[in-house]
C-alpha cells in the first residue's frame, strides 16, 4: 500500500510504502541482521552533529551500524539481503536505480527522548535530481523519523513499522529520533540514483 505526499498533507515529495517485502524475504532480512554470531554490528559514538550537543560524551550520540555499501565498494557479504528493497525502489521509480550508498542503523534507547539533527544524505549528490533516499524500518518503534521544509519545520514525522519504506528526494532534511519506549530502533538507510 502506497501513500502519497498529497494524501500526507504536506508538500515535500514523500512517499509511504508498507508491505514492501513478501513476508518470506522480511523474515529473512530480520533474522539475518538479528543474528548474534554472524552479522557485525560496528559502534558509533558520534550520530549527531557534536557541535550541536554540549557534552560530547553524551550517551545519545552512540549507536551501531552495518555498512552494506558504500563509495563503489561493498563492505558486507549480507548485501543480498537488500535485493528485494532494491527492485521495489525500481519498480516504484519504474527505472533501474543504482546504489550509492547502502548501510543499517541501530539507535538504542537511552532514557528521554532525543532528536539527532537534521541532515541530507550524500551531501556530494546534492544538485542531481536523480538522487533519491529510501528508510526501510525493519521494526516496529517508536522514535520517528522527522521530515522539514528546512533545518528548522518539521513538515512530517513517520513512525517507524516494521516492513515499511520512506521515499523521498535526495535533497529533504530529516532527522530521527530515539527511541524511548522500544529498546532499539532498526533503520535500512538506502541512497540511490535513478538511471533514467
Amino acid at each position: 500500500m502506497e501513500r502519497t505526499a498529497t494524501e500526507l498533507g504536506i508538500r515535500s515529495k514523500i512517499v509511504v510504502i508498507e508491505d514492501v517485502l513478501s513476508e518470506n524475504d522480511y523474515n529473512h532480512l530480520f533474522n539475518v541482521v538479528n543474528s548474534r554470531t554472524s552479522f557485525p554490528w560496528y559502534f558509533v559514538n558520534h550520530y549527531h552533529n557534536l557541535s550541536m550537543l554540549d557534552d560530547n560524551n553524551d550517551i545519545s550520540t552512540h549507536g551501531f551500524v552495518h555498512n552494506f555499501f558504500d563509495d563503489n565498494t561493498v563492505y558486507s557479504n549480507n548485501i543480498g539481503i537488500l535485493d528485494p528493497i532494491l527492485n521495489k525502489l525500481a519498480e516504484h521509480f519504474d527505472c533501474p536505480v543504482s546504489p550509492v550508498r547502502m548501510k543499517i542503523n541501530m539507535t538504542l534507547n537511552v532514557g528521554k527522548q532525543v532528536q539527532q539533527y537534521p541532515h541530507i544524505d550524500k551531501g556530494e549528490a546534492i544538485g542531481n535530481r536523480n538522487f533519491k533516499t529510501a528508510i526501510f524500518y525493519v521494526n516496529d518503534s517508536d522514535g520517528d523519523t522527522l521530515f522539514f521544509s528546512d533545518k528548522e519545520t518539521v513538515v512530517h514525522r513517520q513512525t517507524p513499522r516494521r516492513n515499511s519504506l520512506v521515499v523521498f528526494d535526495g535533497e529533504t532534511f530529516h532527522a530521527p529520533q530515539l527511541p524511548l519506549v522500544s529498546q532499539r530502533r532498526l533503520v535500512i538507510n538506502i541512497n540511490v540514483i535513478l538511471d533514467r
